[in-house]
């Protein structure tokens, strides 16, 4: 569900640093947000405080978050604490495998290029046919 920024109450929390932003915000304005902040029912954050400060650094008025009932401070700060925990970085080697697919996904071969060249250009030329077709067929 989204709910307003400005409506999310920050109260003290286990990680002081929130590191650099940058690449967080990058992601969040190119590909938007993957994974929803969780609040409790009273709008106070449990976890997600990096994307939440993401978001605001962006001028976002509106997040996307889970809202849980849970109001004891000792399980929101495990929830907070295993949220951060439980996610497993890639290691150096899945890490330059994956951006090796992805760059020969990116970088399309010449025959690939123009294949999809060929067909953006007869998609285009039978649209613009059809449209002269359409108004001929008003005129009449």
């Amino acid at each position: 569900m989204q709910v307003n920024i400005k409506d999310i109450i920050v109260k003290k929390r286990a990680r002081k640093d929130e590191g650099d932003l940058t690449t967080l915000m990058e992601s969040l304005d190119k590909i938007g947000q993957l994974n929803p902040i969780i609040l409790n029912s009273k709008m106070e954050l449990i976890a997600g405080f990096r994307r939440l400060t993401a978001a605001k650094k962006l001028g976002w008025t509106k997040i996307n978050a889970t809202i849980i009932e849970i109001h004891d401070k000792a399980d929101m700060l495990a929830i907070e604490i295993d949220e951060n925990v439980q996610r497993l970085a890639f290691d150096d080697a899945d890490l330059a495998e994956a951006y090796k697919k992805l760059q020969k996904l990116r970088r399309k071969n010449i025959f690939v290029r123009i294949w999809l060249w060929i067909k953006a250009f007869f998609k285009k030329l039978f649209s613009k046919k059809e449209a002269k077709t359409e108004v001929k067929q008003e005129e009449s």
